[in-house]
Parts: structure tokens; sequence; C-alpha cells
């Protein structure tokens, strides 16, 4: 599985959204369901799932899937 699919499934997951209904390139805050609480939830997975720390100043930049994807990316190079 992809660090995408990944990604796709724990947004799904933390929306009960079913993940094919799931576009990678959508703002989160647009999708339905999403809100702050869902939005630390979301977070803590990926940084869970990925073994990775997000920097505070990049989570409010991240705003797609394909952006979390590249940060997680971005962050597992550096390690």
């Amino acid at each position: 599985m992809t660090i995408q699919e990944q990604v796709k499934q724990i947004v799904a997951e933390c929306l009960e959204k079913d993940v094919n209904t799931i576009d990678c390139d959508q703002e989160l805050f647009d999708m339905e369901g999403f809100d702050s609480m869902r939005n630390v939830m979301i977070l803590s997975k990926i940084e869970d799932t990925f073994d990775i720390m997000v920097p505070e100043d990049d989570i409010f930049d991240i705003t797609t899937i394909n952006e979390w994807t590249a940060e997680i990316e971005k962050l597992k190079d550096k390690a």
C-alpha cells in the first residue's frame, strides 16, 4: 500500500466515509464530517502510522491528502 493509499484510508476512517469516495485533491475541511476534532484524529493516526512528528508550523498548511503524502515523504527522507 502506498503512502497516499494509507493516508486516504486514515482520512476515510476518521471521517467515517467510504475510501472510494475520497478525492486526494479535495480540501479536507470541505469534506463532509470534517471538524477540528477529526483533524486532530487524522494528525494523530498519521503520526502513529508513519512514526513521524509533523512540525507545528506545517500542520496548518496541509489541507489535502496529496499534501499529507508529500509531507510524510519529506519527513521520512529526513529520518
